[in-house]
């Protein structure tokens, strides 16, 4: 059974898959935002033909560690997931989760345009391999 992971962004969100054996996360894709409705019916699709039981979604907490709005506007997006797709959402602290996902692709990928159509399913997976690590 798969895990995915999300990185949640008002125009993108990242995704990450894991291997059916929980172990390893893959960058997947990258989901350019239209609307609320589509975005869940892309992400449910994925869902279900990689039959996903658990959605790890980065929680964008300030530096401070309290919820801003973005963090908000996630649990939000996260609950109308887990009702429309009936997965359970786990939360995981995703500060810095963006650089350190600039910081590995700029080892292989000097353009900032190739770095840029990548760096949200990288952060994605960079979300669900953390969580892989602690399980």
């Amino acid at each position: 059974m798969k895990v995915m992971g999300l990185d949640y962004g008002k125009a993108r969100i990242g995704i990450a898959l894991s291997d059916v054996m929980g172990f390893l996360a893959t960058p997947f894709t990258t989901l350019k935002r239209t609307n609320l409705t589509e975005d869940i019916s892309f992400l449910k699709k994925i869902i279900l033909e990689n039959s996903v039981k658990t959605v790890v979604i980065g929680l964008p907490l300030e530096m401070s560690g309290n919820k801003g709005s973005i963090a908000i506007e996630t649990q939000e997006f996260a609950k109308l997931l887990s009702n429309e797709a009936e997965v359970e959402i786990v939360f995981v602290d995703e500060r810095l989760s963006s650089i350190e996902a600039e910081e590995q692709l700029k080892l292989t990928i000097k353009s900032w345009e190739k770095r840029k159509q990548l760096l949200d399913q990288v952060a994605a997976s960079i979300i669900l391999q953390g969580y892989l690590d602690r399980k």
